[in-house]
């Protein structure tokens, strides 16, 4: 491996994310590349390392954001409780998710904890898309209307929580006839099968593929891979390596990962 690509190795960035930066860096100067990802990691990964040794990680997260009475709750099983510091913390060091959470996103779009703040958050992301959402092609608009269809909240879908759908992959093969570009992630890795986005013009991306079983995924991300978002998606993905592996979306976080999704049945036609 040439010396000048060794830092991206030795941070954990995925495959994607590596093959993306060495594909465009004639789109960039190389001073302004690295200039511009090393203050990435002087600014977040200090909130790391200002995490008190005596903090104790999230004990729980107690409230679904889907159980809410707006929109429409399906029934699921409650968010699982955290019950270890995140793979990749400092050795020595509990972190908390709740602080470190607050540090990464000083707005205060971290995951709701309680039906208070479940209700304020859908409310505020509600009106959020619909400002953003009319401006998406149609195709592009009936594919987060048909998400919502299967009883999935505003917060869920825009904090980015990975979700299945068992639906035998079909929604992928349609998803993927959309202007959808290749991608390359972390998610399931042992699946062949090739993973694409959509470009969902400023509000972010879409990514999707198909788990071991031949049934989709997706979550919507806050930068999808373009070349002029490389070095933002670079710091989403170091936001979910240091900020305890919850997912960044486009208007919040999500602690539903690939590790605790969320699992959805098709609309009966």
């Amino acid at each position: 491996m040439p010396d000048k690509y060794r830092f991206f190795h030795k941070t954990g960035l995925y495959p994607g994310t590596y093959a993306q930066i060495i594909k465009y860096q004639n789109a960039y100067s190389r001073s302004v590349l690295f200039s511009l990802l090393i203050t990435q990691v002087i600014t977040v990964a200090p909130l790391v390392l200002a995490a008190g040794s005596g903090d104790t990680f999230e004990e729980s997260l107690s409230v679904n954001v889907r159980d809410i009475s707006v929109p429409p709750a399906s029934a699921l099983a409650p968010i699982p409780a955290p019950t270890a510091v995140p793979a990749g913390a400092p050795a020595g060091k509990n972190l908390e998710l709740r602080n470190i959470s607050e540090m990464l996103d000083p707005a205060g779009h971290h995951y709701p904890k309680g039906m208070e703040q479940a209700r304020r958050e859908e409310t505020r992301i509600r009106g959020a898309a619909a400002n953003k959402e009319p401006a998406l092609p149609d195709q592009y608009r009936q594919v987060l209307e048909e998400i919502r269809a299967m009883g999935v909240s505003y917060t869920d879908l825009f904090h980015g929580s990975h979700m299945i759908i068992r639906d035998e992959g079909a929604h992928y093969e349609r998803w993927r006839l959309l202007h959808a570009f290749p991608r390359i992630s972390s998610h399931y890795r042992n699946v062949k099968t090739q993973q694409y986005e959509l470009r969902l013009k400023n509000i972010g991306g879409l990514l999707f593929g198909k788990t071991s079983d031949e049934n989709t995924w997706f979550q919507m991300e806050a930068h999808t891979s373009a070349p002029e978002n490389a070095l933002l998606h670079v710091g989403d993905y170091m936001k979910y390596k240091l900020g305890g592996g919850v997912n960044i979306g486009p208007m919040g976080e999500s602690p539903r990962t690939d590790q605790s999704p969320i699992f959805l049945d098709p609309p009966q036609r």
